[in-house]
């Protein structure tokens, strides 16, 4: 059966994420999210909401394959918890920019990667973090509407001939 663009938008989408948890459960030294949870001593919520939005993205891939009546259930709980892990971890963040900052540094630092100093002053200042706060709700709206917009095609019980 042939997949509409907004539908392998949606595979696209959760896969990246689902890869991205999977790979922040696994390296969790290299994430800057494990370090925020870290320094307000929330380790082990990390973990936990790691596991949760990495399960559910993962089952919404699968249900985006292989549609039940389940699936829209699924993703908007995927796209509503990991918006709430990234707001909780926006607002933990904000508690103390500089280590942060800090943090995000060395972290690109341990993976090889250069550190701008000028780009660091931008994304770790309160205008830039709030930028980028509304971005990422943004996106997750744009997904949600096309996860709601898809409700059908996501609830519809796939029918096999034997």
């Amino acid at each position: 059966m042939r997949k509409s663009k907004s539908i392998i938008l949606l595979i696209v989408w959760f896969i990246w994420a689902a890869g991205k948890d999977l790979d922040a459960i696994v390296r969790f030294g290299l994430s800057t999210d494990f370090y925020v949870f870290s320094l307000n001593n929330l380790t082990p919520l990390f973990f936990v909401f790691a596991f949760i939005v990495f399960v559910l993205n993962t089952a919404t891939v699968y249900c985006l394959f292989r549609p039940n009546p389940k699936g829209f259930y699924i993703a908007m709980n995927a796209l509503v918890i990991a918006a709430t892990q990234n707001i909780f971890t926006f607002c933990l963040a904000l508690r103390d920019l500089d280590a942060v900052r800090n943090v995000y540094a060395a972290s690109r630092e341990a993976r090889g990667l250069p550190v701008r100093e000028d780009a660091l002053n931008m994304i770790f200042s309160q205008q830039g973090m709030y930028t980028s706060l509304l971005i990422m709700c943004v996106l997750y709206l744009v997904i949600g509407f096309l996860v709601f917009k898809k409700r059908t095609y996501l609830e519809r019980t796939l029918v096999t001939s034997s």
